[in-house]
């Protein structure tokens, strides 16, 4: 298959994971908190540090720098070496200062560090000459195979802040009232009409797999911003569908007659964005296009929210192409060329990428749904752009004459070996990504209730491992260690009856890191009736030392007024330009 190929050419060339330039944490080369504070010194020059996300691994580096502020650095450890006092590997290894990257505590430091230890950067793009990119189509060089659309009243609704407009609507109304018919227009940026699969681009978006997003410190999400998987020139720009511009989309029409829809089909077509919206300001629009859109949307969904209803047709597009994938796969008999398909074998397990097989699970259990596909984000996700380039069997002869099934490991592999070894890349790396997201939003709601606490009504239950909470907010799905959480033991077992209602958000410092910490009222008054005063004393001196705050006083004195922050039964799209993964990857896949 063509991802077989593409995997294989970076593999022959030393690159399955990416980049190598772009690896950090490798070759003994790791983030970590130095502990400039500490008094635990070995010898003259030697502090010790905290190896980030390295399971407890004690090191002591040599430097010479005089501080008593604890800083992000970069650091190598000799990873073979023997601990200093030559005892097990619990003992403290050694390792050389590379780089300080900042005090702990500051936010945009400690987002580097991630960006680092996560391999989101350092980014370094193809340059402009080598993009290889094909000629732009507009009304004037448009081919017989391309529909023109460019009339139509096409508009995109995304937050505030999204530079890279995958998608847009429109709706075509005819007839008065409920009695109407529409055929409605889900138009998809149609990247793969402009990036080959023989260009250093189509290499490049392999490697990274997917934008890269984050959350500001405040409240408001300002100080956002991305990673984008292609050049940001092409992401917000030349690929984005924006306001006023030509473009070629992927379209999905849905006929709907009676308030159903009666009829799906596909096209390749030109189109205007002519309006580029945001959520809030499309719930408001009370132009009576508008306002006939969103009530054939809510009809159609269920839904209410203006993210929830873009959502919905986000999963139509994607269950309608993920369904003729999985057809093409079956008629072929074979998953050589067929594309990937986004599989959920259970509502308890997370959604991975797997070939289109003529046999074999291939459902997505969260939805419902019996094939499913990642269309909707080609320009943030290289999933979505590989499909394209399958479903119209646009692979250049360029692409397939390099000698990629030679050795790999030290051993030949056959094309069902590869495709394996293809398809494990690419969840392995976009699992790296769903990681970085998930401490990225924790971290940046972290710093948001650093001084304050905040308060959600939302449910909260314990992980599979027993290890974490999973604390359901309005806006999105954290998860918090349940060791660093106020009243673990006590938790556990309230959570074991299942918990909605009442909770609080603390951002702590801790080992260098902002964090987050949980704690349920109804299970401090239970505490507090076992322990007294004590826990309530102790309480507040941890607290004033982690966080400079007097929780203590407000426990005993003033009884929080919790209330709702954000709206909405079903999580919102993410905030600050986040990856457009639908209700799936919101919820199913957090």
């Amino acid at each position: 298959s063509i991802l077989t190929r593409a995997i294989c050419l970076g593999m022959a060339s030393g690159e399955a994971g990416g980049a190598k330039e772009d690896t950090v944490v490798s070759d003994g080369i790791h983030i970590a908190v130095v502990r400039f504070d500490s008094s635990d010194r070995i010898g003259r020059f030697g502090v010790p540090c905290v190896l980030l996300f390295a399971g407890g691994v004690r090191c002591v580096i040599n430097t010479h720098k005089e501080t008593k502020r604890n800083q992000w650095a970069k650091v190598k450890v000799a990873e073979d070496a023997e601990g200093a006092e030559g005892e097990d590997s619990r003992a403290m290894k050694t390792g050389e200062l590379i780089e300080i990257l900042g005090p702990v505590g500051d936010f945009d430091t400690e987002l580097y560090a991630y960006q680092l230890h996560f391999n989101i950067l350092p980014c370094r793009y193809p340059s402009i000459d080598s993009w290889g990119l094909l000629p732009v189509i507009d009304a004037e060089t448009l081919d017989t195979g391309r529909e023109d659309c460019t009339h139509l009243k096409v508009f995109s609704i995304d937050n505030a802040s999204t530079r890279d407009i995958d998608d847009a609507l429109s709706f075509e109304f005819s007839g008065p009232g409920d009695m109407a018919t529409c055929r409605i227009g889900i138009h998809v940026a149609d990247v793969a009409a402009r990036v080959p699969t023989n260009s250093p681009l189509f290499e490049w978006a392999r490697a990274r797999a997917t934008s890269a997003y984050h959350h500001g410190p405040s409240d408001d999400g300002v100080g956002g911003g991305s990673v984008p998987m292609m050049p940001p020139q092409l992401a917000h720009g030349a690929l984005s569908l924006n306001e006023g511009q030509v473009r070629p989309a992927l379209t999905l029409w849905l006929y709907v007659e009676m308030g159903c829809i009666v009829k799906r089909q596909h096209a390749r077509t030109l189109i205007v964005n002519k309006m580029a919206t945001t959520y809030s300001l499309f719930m408001v629009d009370e132009q009576p296009e508008t306002v006939r859109s969103r009530g054939l949307l809510e009809m159609l969904s269920g839904d209410s929210l203006a993210e929830d209803l873009v959502a919905w047709t986000m999963v139509e597009y994607n269950s309608y192409f993920g369904s003729m994938l999985a057809e093409r796969a079956a008629a072929a008999g074979s998953s050589d060329g067929q594309g990937l398909l986004r599989v959920q074998e259970a509502e308890d397990k997370g959604a991975l990428y797997a070939l289109a097989l003529a046999s074999g699970p291939q459902g997505h259990a969260k939805l419902g749904l019996a094939t499913y596909a990642h269309m909707s984000s080609p320009i943030r996700r290289f999933s979505d752009l590989f499909n394209q380039h399958v479903l119209f069997h646009s692979v250049h002869s360029a692409s397939v004459v390099h000698p990629v099934f030679g050795a790999i490991g030290g051993a030949t592999c056959d094309v069902s070996t590869v495709d394996a070894e293809a398809v494990l890349a690419l969840n392995t790396r976009c699992g790296e990504i769903k990681r970085y997201h998930s401490v990225v939003d924790a971290m940046s709601l972290g710093y948001a209730c650093r001084g304050t606490p905040r308060y959600f009504s939302c449910k909260v239950e314990g992980s599979e491992d027993g290890r974490s909470l999973m604390v359901y907010t309005p806006e999105k799905r954290l998860r918090i260690n349940l060791r660093d959480t106020y009243f673990a033991a006590s938790l556990q077992h309230r959570l074991a009856v299942g918990y909605e209602g009442a909770v609080e958000l603390c951002g702590i410092l801790q080992s260098g890191r902002t964090q987050l910490r949980v704690r349920l009222p109804e299970v401090v008054a239970a505490s507090r009736e076992i322990q007294g005063g004590n826990m309530v004393d102790q309480l507040g001196k941890e607290l004033t030392k982690s966080a400079t705050l007097d929780m203590a006083d407000m426990i005993v004195n003033q009884p929080p007024v919790f209330k709702q922050v954000g709206g909405g039964k079903k999580s919102a799209r993410p905030d600050a330009d986040q990856v457009s993964e639908g209700m799936d990857e919101v919820w199913a896949e957090g």
